[in-house]
């Protein structure tokens, strides 16, 4: 719940919509039940035209527009409140950003997938 509330926290002090962000990045793959850890929460707000960050609830929330176009035609799941990108365009993402710290996840989503 903690995630939620950062989440809710951070898009109200900025004025932004709670029904169009898409959380992304590891701590999206966590919800999912794949990864047991995240760094921060990684939220996608289209039309958001600069990087934003803060610290809420104890996390640190950045949230950005989707520049490459891999949010646009994700399918969010509802998990526990929250709206999570859908495991192809997790994977899409990570592979897109294709950093060492993120081959381990690669293999974990697409093994999950695979189980779908």
């Amino acid at each position: 719940m903690r995630i939620l509330f950062a989440i809710h926290t951070f898009l109200d002090r900025h004025c932004l919509p709670r029904n169009t962000y898409i959380l992304g990045g590891s701590a999206a793959i966590h919800l999912h039940g794949i990864w047991n850890r995240f760094n921060d929460v990684d939220l996608y707000v289209p039309g958001l035209a600069r990087h934003t960050e803060a610290i809420c609830w104890g996390l640190k929330v950045d949230a950005s527009g989707d520049k490459a176009g891999i949010f646009d035609n994700a399918k969010p799941v509802l998990i526990h409140g929250i709206r999570v990108a859908d495991l192809p365009t997790l994977l899409r993402f990570k592979r897109w950003l294709n950093r060492p710290k993120d081959q381990e996840k690669i293999l974990a989503v697409e093994r999950a997938i695979r189980l779908e």
